[in-house]
C-alpha cells in the first residue's frame, strides 16, 4: 500500500511530503520529517491519486514509533436543526477544529449536502476531542466540542443553532474599524465591521454575555462587555485606541 506523510489538512498541499510502502507486515517508514504537525495518508487503490487519512503524526525533532496504528478514521455526520423556524440564516461552512480552544488547527471541512436538510459528512477525524464549527453566511461562528472514540468508524453528532433574534449597533472610535467579538464560553464569536462614519449593525445574535476587543492566541484584550436577551436591540460604543 502506498503511504503519504504531508499536510495535516490536505494531502495535495504543503511544504512537505514523503512517500513509502508498506512492507509484507504492515510496516513503514518515513526520514526526513521536519518539526510540526503532519498527517499519514494511504492511497486509495482504485482511485491514483485519491488519499485517505489515518493518522495524524506531532514530529517533535526525534523518532517516533507509532506502534499498530488504525488504518481509517471516523466519517462524522452531522445533522443541523434551527431553533427557529423562521430563520433566514444561512449556513456557509460546517468545519472540525483540533482540541477544544477557539483558534484549533482545522481537521476537515463539510461536504455541503445536495438537497437542504440533508447532512453534512466530513472524513478522516482522529479520535480525541474537537471543536465543531458551523460559520454562518454573515461569518458569525457557532462552537460545539464533540469528542470521538478510539476505534469509531462513524460518528453522528446532532447541532441545534441557538436562536438568534438579538442585535447590537452603535459606533466605532480609535485606530480600527474592525473589532472581534465572542460570548464569555467562547462558543460563539463574531466581527463587527463599521463603516467610514465608524457607525455598525451587526443582527441575527444569540442571546447571552459577550466580549469585544482583540482575542487570539498569543494576545486577548477586552475593551467592552455587553449581554443580550433574546429579541433585544443593544447600543454600545466601541473605542479601539487601544487596540494591538
Amino acid at each position: 500500500r502506498k503511504l503519504l506523510l504531508g499536510s495535516a489538512s490536505n494531502p495535495k498541499f504543503g511544504y512537505f511530503k514523503c512517500y513509502d510502502r508498506t512492507n509484507a507486515d504492515g510496516g513503514f517508514k518515513f526520514s526526513g520529517a521536519p518539526v510540526g504537525k503532519f498527517a499519514i495518508y494511504y492511497e486509495q487503490a482504485d482511485k491514483r491519486g485519491e488519499w485517505i487519512k489515518f493518522v495524524i503524526v506531532d514530529v517533535k525533532g526525534e523518532g517516533i514509533d507509532l506502534g499498530v496504528v488504525p488504518d481509517q478514521m471516523a466519517k462524522v455526520i452531522v445533522t443541523i436543526e434551527k431553533a427557529d423556524a423562521e430563520s433566514n440564516m444561512q449556513i456557509s461552512l460546517v468545519m472540525i477544529q483540533e482540541g477544544t480552544g477557539l483558534l484549533g488547527r482545522q481537521i476537515g471541512v463539510a461536504k455541503a449536502p445536495v438537497s437542504e436538510g440533508e447532512s453534512y459528512v466530513i472524513d478522516s477525524v482522529p479520535a480525541g476531542k474537537h471543536t465543531l464549527s458551523i460559520i454562518r453566511n454573515d461569518f458569525f461562528i457557532i462552537r460545539k466540542e464533540i469528542e470521538i472514540e478510539e476505534g469509531v468508524t462513524e460518528a453522528k453528532v446532532l447541532f441545534t443553532m441557538p436562536k438568534s433574534t438579538a442585535s447590537i449597533s452603535g459606533k466605532i472610535t480609535g485606530n480600527s474599524r474592525v473589532v472581534s467579538f465572542w460570548s464569555s464560553d467562547e462558543k460563539l464569536n463574531g466581527m463587527i465591521r463599521a463603516g467610514d462614519d465608524g457607525s455598525f449593525m451587526v443582527g441575527n445574535l444569540p442571546a447571552g454575555k459577550y466580549l469585544a476587543g482583540f482575542n487570539m492566541q498569543s494576545m486577548k484584550k477586552v475593551i467592552a462587555e455587553f449581554e443580550l436577551s433574546e429579541g433585544q436591540e443593544k447600543i454600545i460604543e466601541l473605542d479601539t485606541s487601544g487596540l494591538p
